[in-house]
């Protein structure tokens, strides 16, 4: 089922659609260019939970589609019972028309159906890059906590800052600045 979203201008209407990731996005054109340098590891995550699927902290990716073309990737993961933010990301030409929103607030909608309690969904923020994905993540609506993120299913050499959002909020659309 294809849901489509009126944007902020009421022109620009989009039919995303989140598919559960079952190839290697990373063969596309575009994909390798969302995550800069660090897009080696998030592809070699993906190729992970393909090859296991049930091992990995409940870890569900989704491929964003516009009009049935890939244009993102999108998921979440659970670490002791907290909802965690994985990936999200449009490819840049697809950027700037609200996509990203759409996606986030689909996602939060499959979070919801997988978990009905879950209160908020938390993005990790690597601090040498907080200048750079912060602000993108405080438009989206995130807040920054100030708490440190720190769990041994995690890469010690980088600290993770929590943003966390409100997942009814985010299902009723009350966060409207449309962005990528």
């Amino acid at each position: 089922m294809c849901v489509i979203i009126q944007c902020l201008d009421g022109a620009n209407y989009m039919g995303i659609e989140l598919h559960p990731l079952i190839f290697n996005p990373f063969s596309l054109t575009g994909f390798d260019q969302i995550w800069g340098d660090r897009s080696d590891y998030v592809e070699e995550d993906c190729l992970y939970t393909l090859q296991h699927p049930d091992d990995d902290n409940n870890k569900k990716y989704f491929i964003v589609d516009a009009r049935q073309y890939p244009i993102g990737l999108t998921g979440y993961y659970v670490i002791d019972g907290r909802v965690i933010l994985a990936w999200h990301g449009i490819i840049p030409q697809y950027r700037s028309n609200g996509a990203s929103t759409i996606a986030l607030q689909l996602l939060a909608a499959k979070i919801r159906s997988s978990y009905p309690n879950a209160t908020e969904l938390i993005e990790l923020v690597p601090e040498d890059r907080e200048d750079e994905v912060g602000p993108y993540f405080m438009k989206l609506g995130f807040v920054p906590t100030g708490i440190i993120f720190d769990h041994p299913d995690f890469v010690d050499t980088v600290v993770w800052k929590e943003y966390h959002i409100n997942l009814d909020k985010l299902i009723n659309h009350e966060y409207l600045e449309y962005i990528d």
